[in-house]
């Protein structure tokens, strides 16, 4: 007999039924439910077979499930003889897709954005004819007057539905001329022939009052438009014009100075049509522009002489006395213990460099937190004597330094959780001297706080007191430090295509745990990094089911799963090259994602089908494979001779693992099959380099990264080994071993500064019946990314003809210098160094050299750049160096 049905109301549940009794759950049915995993559901319940549960807590449990806002009603259905619990979902229904239909002139992406309805959003029936109404006004502003829209409701898989917007435009509402000063049409975007489109209509007012007030009208009108039969009319009244003449400058051109006014105008002043406020705004901007140029005893006197009043236009003319432009001559400082040197440090004004008076406010705020902060707390700028001489100035500092203050003891009370050595430690950073300084101890605090938050206090408080004893402070530290919180369960919210197992499987905490609040903010990043989401929201809330923990909320907004992409470039070598690519993550909702890419330049055609598996195995392995076709040819960059052409088909699995947090290891199989063909004599070693050749191989790898920037890195190391074995035991028709080591180290000396450098080397032999390398595994040196100075694998062993053959072994060093000059430009100094041996046994022989300067255009993905690297020690008929283009560092 079943005792009871609970149809989801908290108070029924709670208030009829006896909330002490336990109930003993044997199995367990679910019903309905198609939008998360029963486990999930079963985690959030708080319910499991072969358990027992607290009616009350189940009560909390269901609370806690209605939070993914997925779900409908929620009904239980517990049988006593049984001991089954039946568990019924109604789910809500979800927008899954919205398509339009109908639509000729307006493009589906406009249409949506004046709907109300969104893709993955909660469907709400009542809102359907609200909807309707809203899009066709949108239409209507648009300049489709006479549109209608209709949104039919399309059934998709289980608790989802596509919406159909059909859409009627009926005539668009067509500007069949337009009535504007014939000057002034050139200046707008609409043109004869466009839809009235009412949005861009207002756009176009703005710009036109803002292009009348940048050439001199100072009150223009501009609209209201009027729209009848096809013909718009822009109403303007250009108002009255103003003219600015500048006189007595010589220093700072007529030229620089209207165009530093112009500036101004286009940002913030458009709009105001007051002469008087204009040319006091003009005057104040004026000075300011002087100023910073070290003029500060210029003096502007604004003269508006009205000329050609039936014309309505008005001259602003500026006198302007410019005086002499000051330079700091000399900076000194009267009475200090501290080092001019370390003074002069923090100060903006520098000797020898122009003087502007507004500085100096700042410069003694500096100096006051640098004393401060070095427990001058009573120090004084009792005079600042400024003495000018010609065109120099003199600036003197008179200071008060006063007592020194120490920290002579720090007491701590109410502490529980941690030591007192603990909490000094942490408040003084491992200070053995401390001198008092208020914002160290209000950092002091944070440390502290931040060290009880990240062991669960997140209600801590400390409260600080002081006691002055001549020039020793006491420091009396008050800690309320509340409750210890620990981890409850994780709430996902919004993921509607992807699978909940997905975001759980990235928690780097354990329900239970002790609350670790920094432990959010690196699961936020983490899941930013599987690239699913576009918006990421964790919070804390408290739990039903203990008051001592907190459960964590994740709400999400998923990012769009496809993806087109294109590009173009061009390089020396390849000459131009484009590559299209389609991908689609997060297959069947688990994170996986394929990609299709097609690569094509002057010198190949590759087609690439890629597969990613993010969590293969119990071990957490990232699954990836490859299939890959391409066609290419080797070609000589200085005659542009072909040296050899390859087909090769290609199949590989790489199994990868993050070891640590920085360092990485790879493991792959490949087999490849190639055809090599019009291959120049020179460069065949063997029967095996032309023709038809198989190729089996396995390559363990590691990679140890801890650059700050993979794209520009200007701090870290990044080091890396593989061992490439190829065998005829692994159904292959070669054997090798081929060792490749690379190292690369950046330290930035300044903010616009970064030494890069980097070795490379490698070595290969032959096994077995393998005597000599393919050709495609052989090494070759020289272009873009080697040793600059040699076009394109030129350096090296060479045939009777010159051609290089590559060879067994090979060395690479560069040493780089990377400025940044501003404006995204930068300029790099360069040496390489390289050499690529036929033999591992001729390793020693010397290496050759080039130098070289290269201009940079930094872009998110990189800079673009241009190189030009000069042989050092250039021989009989060889170029002097080569000119280099690509995307990227070097390295």
């Amino acid at each position: 007999m079943k005792a009871f049905i609970l149809i989801i109301s908290i108070f029924m549940f709670a208030y009829t039924t006896n909330a002490s009794e336990r109930l003993y759950i044997k199995n367990i049915k679910i019903k309905g439910l198609h939008l998360c995993s029963q486990k999930e559901l079963l985690f959030l319940l708080g319910i499991d077979k072969e358990s027992s549960i607290d009616k009350k807590e189940l009560s909390k449990g269901v609370k806690r499930a209605f939070r993914k806002e997925i779900f409908e009603d929620i009904i239980l259905d517990y049988d006593y003889n049984k001991s089954l619990m039946e568990v019924i979902i109604k789910e809500r229904t979800f927008i899954k897709k919205i398509k339009i239909k109908g639509n000729v002139k307006l493009s589906d992406s406009y249409i949506k954005r004046g709907l109300i309805f969104k893709e993955g959003d909660i469907f709400r029936k009542e809102l359907l004819i609200k909807a309707e109404d809203k899009l066709k006004k949108y239409l209507k502003l648009s300049g489709f007057p006479n549109a209608n829209v209709k949104i039919y409701i399309i059934p998709s898989e289980k608790s989802y539905l596509e919406l159909i917007v059909n859409i009627i435009e009926g005539n668009p509402a067509i500007i069949k001329s337009i009535l504007l000063p014939r000057w002034l049409k050139n200046k707008i975007d609409i043109q004869k022939g466009d839809i009235f489109n009412i949005k861009e209509i207002e756009k176009t007012l703005i710009k036109l009052r803002k292009y009348l007030f940048s050439i001199g009208y100072y009150n223009a009108t501009v609209g209201p438009v009027v729209f009848h039969k096809g013909i718009l009319e822009i109403p303007v009244s250009v108002g009255n014009k103003y003219e600015i003449i500048f006189k007595g400058n010589h220093a700072l051109s007529s030229f620089f100075l209207k165009k530093r006014l112009k500036a101004f105008i286009e940002t913030s002043f458009f709009e105001d049509t007051d002469i008087k406020n204009i040319v006091e705004f003009f005057v104040q901007k004026l000075k300011d522009i002087y100023k910073k140029k070290g003029f500060i005893f210029v003096q502007i006197a604004p003269v508006i002489q009205k000329y050609k009043v039936h014309m309505k236009k008005v001259k602003i003319v500026f006198f302007i006395s410019e005086g002499k432009k000051v330079l700091v001559k000399k900076i000194s400082f009267i009475n200090t213990t501290i080092s001019e040197k370390k003074l002069k440090e923090v100060m903006i004004l520098k000797e020898n460099e122009v003087f502007n008076p507004d500085v100096l406010v700042t410069d003694k705020k500096n100096i006051l937190s640098l004393y401060r902060g070095l427990g001058y707390l009573d120090m004084k700028i009792i005079k600042l004597k400024k003495e000018i001489e010609e065109n120099k100035v003199y600036i003197t500092f008179v200071i008060e330094e006063g007592k020194r203050y120490k920290i002579k003891d720090i007491f701590v009370k109410g502490n529980k959780y941690f030591s007192k050595d603990k909490i000094i430690k942490t408040f003084k950073r491992n200070k053995t001297t401390y001198w008092y300084n208020e914002i160290d101890i209000f950092d002091g605090r944070k440390r502290v706080l931040k060290l009880y938050r990240k062991n669960g206090f997140l209600d801590a408080d400390l409260k600080i007191k002081t006691e002055t004893i001549e020039n020793n402070i006491k420091i009396y530290i008050n800690i309320c430090e509340g409750k210890q919180y620990k981890f409850g369960k994780t709430i996902i919210k919004g993921n509607i295509h992807t699978s909940s197992e997905v975001i759980l499987r990235e928690l780097n905490y354990s329900e239970g745990d002790i609350l670790n609040i920094e432990l959010l903010s690196k699961l936020t990043n983490k899941l930013y990094q599987t690239g699913l989401f576009k918006s990421i929201n964790i919070t804390l809330i408290n739990s039903d089911n203990h008051q001592s923990k907190k459960d964590v909320m994740i709400e999400l907004v998923e990012a769009n799963r496809g993806i087109v992409e294109f590009s173009v470039g061009y390089s020396e070598y390849e000459h131009f090259r484009t590559a299209v690519s389609l991908s689609y993550k997060n297959l069947w909702g688990m994170n996986r994602k394929t990609k299709l890419k097609f690569e094509l330049s002057g010198i190949k055609k590759r087609l690439i089908f890629n597969y990613t598996e993010p969590y293969f195995s119990d071990l957490n392995f990232i699954l990836r494979g490859n299939l890959i076709a391409e066609k290419r040819a080797e070609r000589n960059v200085d005659t542009g001779e072909i040296r050899y052409k390859i087909k090769k088909y290609t199949a590989n699995l790489m199994l990868e693992k993050k070891i640590k947090e920085n360092l990485q290891a790879t493991f792959t199989y490949e087999f490849s099959v190639m055809k090599t063909y019009d291959i120049k004599k020179d460069i065949i070693l063997s029967e095996k380099d032309k023709g038809y050749l198989s190729i089996s191989s396995i390559t363990p790898a590691i990679l140890y990264d801890i650059r700050d920037n993979p794209f520009n890195p200007h701090n870290g190391l990044l080091v890396g080994a593989s061992v490439k074995l190829a065998s005829t035991a692994f159904a292959g028709e070669t054997d090798f071993l081929k060792l490749n080591l690379f190292g690369n180290i950046y330290k930035a000396i300044s903010n616009r500064v970064v030494i890069a450098l980097s070795i490379k080397g490698g070595i290969a032999q032959g096994y077995g019946n393998t005597e000599h390398l393919p050709i495609v595994e052989r090494f070759f040196l020289g272009g873009r990314n080697s040793v600059r100075g040699f076009s394109q694998d030129s350096l090296g062993p060479k045939g009777e003809d010159g051609t290089p053959i590559g060879g067994n072994a090979f060395f690479q060093g560069n040493a780089e210098i990377r400025t940044e000059i501003g404006k995204g430009f930068g300029i790099v100094f360069f040496i390489d160094s390289g050499e690529v041996w036929k033999k591992i046994k001729d390793i020693g022989m010397p290496l050759r050299y080039t130098a070289g300067i290269g201009i940079r255009y930094f872009t998110p993905v990189g800079p673009l750049r241009i190189d030009y690297g000069h042989k050092i020690d250039k021989k009989e008929h060889e170029t002097a160096g080569e000119f280099h283009f690509s995307i990227g560092h070097a390295f």
